[in-house]
């Protein structure tokens, strides 16, 4: 699988509203731009295509910001690949070249399947909370060394 710039960038983003956005208070873009090093202007865009998924909600005002849409534990790393256009696919696979070379060759798609299966169900375990204890614990390891 193939992830683009804007899945990365919209992790990052995501990761810092959670880390950062204490109850409902939110989390400038300016902010989340300077912290994860991603230009303004994409990340506007990113964060438009977290918003349209309901991953984030956009509090406008002086004391606006992002804040998560729903709670983190139930955000998944499947649903930030959908919210970038990136289907949690470990790759493409034509069955159609498979049958052209006769039905031994019918297995190989069957065994892509398989692999797309789990790989998806993986994503769809994994959650933001999971990401930020991931985050937290470097944080930390980083501190004592």
């Amino acid at each position: 699988m193939k992830i683009k710039a804007k899945t990365e960038y919209a992790y990052w983003a995501l990761l810092d509203v959670a880390l950062r956005s204490r109850g409902a208070e939110p989390v400038r873009l300016g902010e989340i731009s300077e912290r994860q090093h991603i230009p303004e202007k994409f990340l506007l865009q990113v964060m438009t295509s977290l918003r349209q998924a309901g991953l984030v909600k956009s509090i406008r005002g002086q004391h606006g910001g992002y804040v998560l849409a729903r709670p983190a534990a139930s955000i998944t790393l499947a649903d930030i690949l959908r919210a970038t256009g990136v289907e949690p696919a470990v790759m493409p696979f034509s069955p159609s070249r498979a049958s052209a070379h006769g039905g031994s060759r019918s297995s190989l798609a069957r065994l892509m399947a398989q692999v797309d299966a789990k790989t998806a169900k993986t994503l769809e375990s994994i959650t933001l909370v999971d990401a930020c204890s991931l985050e937290l614990s470097k944080e930390a390891i980083s501190y004592t060394i």
